[in-house]
């Protein structure tokens, strides 16, 4: 860390003993060191997850926060910086010594357990004096390595313009081991502040054995200068004749080390002759029964004889060997020797432990006993939920001690020690913290355990609880008072027509109120309401909210009023809509009454495009419908144009013979988007046998007809109709209605178009005049009955012919023969697939089909009865003919 670059890679932060727990937004509105609501102080949560850098030379004070009172110490085995010091209070203080990345783990105590957390500090080097002209290297001492004589060697190294302006390439130093050059770059060559110059060193040539060191200083043309010492050792690195230096006397196979099995597992050992003298090298692997040693480690390259192991090797020359597993699986620990031409022996120890059907080994076991989240509570709960409980076990043979790092806003208490012996158990208990902010919060206990030695065991607890904003914190607007109330209702809060709920506000989030519905229950029986009282009425009906628990959490007054006026008496008083079920549907309304007139015979619903329309009685619709109808629930106001309308509603009875009008209704405004198409004209209707055809005259583009036929009709529209026939595209000029049984019918037709593009909703006419019409002729219902099938003729074919019985009032019969047929579960014939010979429009009681090859057929056919067209009864049984 001697540069400004590496400086500004620096990554302060710090990490918990595992994943730093997430903490919901609004979690921090606990209050510090709160206890459970039994009293009982939970194990102390340590707050400080970072820590600010350091600088070597200048004072570093931090104080580490926790949210309870607590004893702070270092963890065994851990170790501050050179020159910082933590007290008991917390306080992390001192003046740093040494530059470098320091993690250290830190512990607190507040007597009911001890929290641990680790942490990263990183101390940069001491400040510098800016300087103009500045040239620095990142490594002062370049140690190229050891090689043999008269091996090529070169090695690449930076410099950095630190200073405040720019420098200029200058001319490079003498040098009498090394051949120097600027990589990319010429002299004169500008270096802008902060960036870089590489050089390239590389050995001269014609060097005898032997260690060379050389101090070089590199100068740029405005005078900065830097000083470098590159060193490089040739030939024997020891005093000794034979000498080996094994580069990975170590070796071990792990589970990663087998990641991909089209791979040969394998590593690698370089061997160096470290001797004065030449020497081959040997390998004696007795010791080996679950590993080899492949002495040709370049195998795959181009020079691989060169590395062949009965070469001999200069000092300073290095050779490779790979190390292999025998086996894929098993616990083993093995040691082979290199030797040299001496007989001197330099050991490489091998292991591997890998089990097949791997057994998880813990210290540490934990059972949750309650596995159910936490239960939702509402902003500002007095009380807790019940704590979920955790049974930590020692299971290993040694005595743990017990620390713990928790998430803020949850509190955890143990019931016993917080070291356990082997066997023993303890209870873990956890809660969220009163006084927690709107919001999800999710809790991570990370539980460690150690041993005396030094092992260590993490696991994590996880966890949530969440809490609703539904705190009442007052209306959001006053009770609107209720009007119009027809005289004479009952005592009750549906007839008043009071509301059953409102929005209240809860709790605020992020500065801003939130609300939530609310329902209301009114204490009707209180009120000065009198139901035998003629006269028009006002008085206040009491009531309050009705909260569920833990909706009010603060306390608040849930008191209601509202104000009632109930009209005097009237025989034919103004109704009032229900507006929560009037509604537009198409190109007709959807209306219902909330108050209703009390000597009403029935009610006349009007729409209007304004009220001057409506004192002039120019309306857009208009129907009159009987009060029990009214009564029952809603009715349809059909066929209004498209645009603006107001809705007006007024009761009327008989009196002496002649219709008496109440007032009209306020006006309720209403949007029809919807365009109601023409209603067709019929010119003609004609009845053929079973068969009704209708011609219109003005045939309309529109999406289609639907025509239907009806036993009755009402004010000029088919009742209890039975719907004909629908697919008529819009220009159609002649509708038929098929197969109408006997009797005496009204049909009818009206048009249709869909409410958009991609709408399969009908937008209707007005039904046409209605058609009375008589039938005269039965349909045929039964289907032929084969009697005899004969086959006659020579040749390659044959005929077949069909006798059967013609059903009652048949006109004719149109029958198949099939090669495919279809059965059912039970081997019933039930239909047949593609015809291969067809006989139509028969009328006598006996068909044939001519010219049949040879095979196996399946014969049916069906009668009909033709008006206008074919009435066709069901299929005959399905009988096999074999024609050979």
């Amino acid at each position: 860390m001697k540069n400004n670059r590496k400086l500004a890679a620096l990554i302060l932060a710090a990490a918990m003993t595992v994943t730093t727990p997430y903490t919901a937004w609004g979690a921090d509105a606990f209050s510090a060191g709160e206890s459970f609501g039994d009293g009982t102080e939970s194990i102390p949560g340590i707050l400080t997850s970072m820590l600010d850098y350091g600088q070597v030379g200048k004072e570093y004070k931090v104080q580490l926060q926790a949210d309870s009172d607590v004893r702070w110490s270092l963890a065994s085995g851990s170790q501050l910086p050179p020159g910082l010091t933590l007290l008991q209070t917390g306080l992390l203080c001192g003046v740093p010594q040494k530059d470098g990345y320091f993690h250290f783990t830190v512990q607190a105590d507040n007597n009911t357990g001890r929290a641990a957390c680790d942490l990263d500090l990183t101390i940069i080097e001491a400040e510098r004096p800016e300087e103009r002209y500045r040239l620095t290297s990142e490594n002062s001492q370049i140690d190229l390595g050891i090689y043999a004589e008269g091996q090529q060697i070169n090695r690449d190294f930076s410099l950095q313009n630190t200073g405040t302006e720019a420098l200029h390439v200058g001319k490079l130093p003498e040098s009498r081991y090394f051949d120097l050059s600027y990589a990319y770059v010429d002299e004169d060559t500008e270096i802008p502040k902060g960036a870089y110059v590489t050089l390239k060193a590389e050995l001269k040539k014609n060097l005898t054995a032997g260690k060379y060191e050389e101090n070089l200083t590199f100068t740029t043309k405005e005078g900065a200068s830097c000083q470098v010492t590159l060193k490089v050792i040739l030939g024997a690195s020891s005093e000794k004749e034979y000498d080996l230096t094994v580069d990975h006397p170590e070796i071990c196979f792990t589970e990663d080390d087998f990641y991909d099995p089209e791979f040969r597992v394998e590593k690698y050992v370089s061997v160096r002759n470290s001797g004065k003298k030449e020497t081959r090298i040997s390998v004696d692997a007795s010791g080996l029964k679950h590993f080899t040693v492949d002495g040709q480690s370049a195998r795959n390259s181009e020079d691989f004889e060169e590395q062949d192991v009965q070469r001999l090797l200069k000092p300073g020359e290095s050779l490779q060997f790979y190390v292999l597993p025998g086996e894929e699986y098993g616990i083993f620990d093995e040691t082979f020797d290199f030797l040299a031409d001496d007989g001197s022996r330099y050991p490489v120890h091998v292991t591997m432990n890998r089990e097949r059907n791997p057994v998880e080994k813990k210290n540490l076991e934990i059972t949750e006993n309650d596995t159910a989240d936490f239960p939702k509570l509402q902003w500002g709960y007095k009380t807790l939920p019940e704590a979920k409980t955790y049974t930590l076990k020692n299971v290993s043979d040694k005595d743990l001690d017990l620390t713990f790092n928790r998430s803020q806003g949850c509190s955890v208490t143990l019931s016993g020690n917080t070291r356990l012996a082997p066997g023993e158990s303890t209870e873990l208990r956890l809660l969220p913290q009163k006084g927690l902010a709107v919001g999800a919060h999710s809790f991570q206990v990370t539980v460690t355990a150690r041993t005396a030695a030094g092992e260590k065991t993490t696991e994590n607890l996880y966890s949530s609880f969440r809490v609703g904003a539904r705190t009442y914190q007052g209306l959001t607007a006053p009770v609107e008072p209720v009007t119009g109330i027809t005289n004479g209702v009952a005592k009750t809060a549906e007839a008043f027509h009071l509301p059953t709920q409102t929005v209240v506000y809860g709790a605020e989030v992020n500065g801003e109120k939130t609300t939530f519905p609310a329902g209301i229950i009114w204490d009707v029986d209180g009120c000065d309401y009198d139901p035998q009282n003629k006269e028009a009425q006002k008085f206040t009906v009491t009531g309050h909210l009705d909260l569920e628990d833990g909706e009010n959490n603060t306390e608040m007054d849930t008191t209601l009023q509202i104000q009632v006026q109930v009209d005097a008496y009237q025989a034919l008083n103004r109704p009032v809509f229900d507006l929560y079920w009037v509604k537009v549907i198409t190109n007709y309304v959807r209306v219902s009454l909330r108050d209703f007139s009390n000597e009403a015979e029935g009610y006349e619903l009007v729409t209007a495009a304004t009220a001057e329309d409506l004192e002039k009685e120019n309306y857009t619709a208009q129907m009159t419908v009987p009060a029990a109808q009214m009564a029952e629930g809603t009715v349809n106001l059909k066929y209004l144009p498209a645009g603006s309308h107001l809705l007006y509603c007024r009761a009327y009875r008989t009196v002496e013979g002649q219709p008496e009008y109440g007032p009209w209704s306020e006006g309720t405004a209403i949007e029809v988007k919807a365009v109601t198409p023409e209603t067709p004209k019929i010119a003609k209707t004609q009845v053929k046998k079973c068969d009704v055809r209708l011609t219109l005259t003005n045939p309309q583009k529109v999406e289609g007809y639907d025509v239907v036929a009806a036993r009755s009709e009402k004010e000029g529209e088919p009742v209890d109709y039975v719907k004909v026939q629908t697919r008529y595209s819009g220009d159609s000029s002649q509708l038929i209605l098929k197969g109408l049984p006997a009797g005496t019918w009204y049909i009818g037709v009206h048009s249709y178009t869909y409410l958009s593009e991609d709408s399969t909703t009908k937008v209707l006419s007005k039904w046409a005049p209605l058609q009375k019409v008589t039938i005269k002729t039965e349909a045929a219902s039964q289907a032929p009955t084969v009697k005899s099938v004969k086959t006659s003729g020579q040749g390659k074919t044959r005929n077949i012919t069909v006798s059967f019985k013609l059903p009652k009032g048949a006109t004719g019969t149109d029958w198949v023969l099939s090669k495919q047929v279809y059965k059912n579960d039970k081997g019933a014939y039930t239909g047949v697939g593609s015809y291969s010979y067809v006989v139509k429009n028969q009328t006598k009681s006996t068909i044939t089909f001519e010219k049949v090859r040879p095979g196996t057929y399946y014969l049916t056919g069906h009668a009909y009865t033709k008006g206008y067209a074919k009435n066709f009864t069901r299929w005959s049984r399905i009988r096999r003919i074999v024609i050979k």
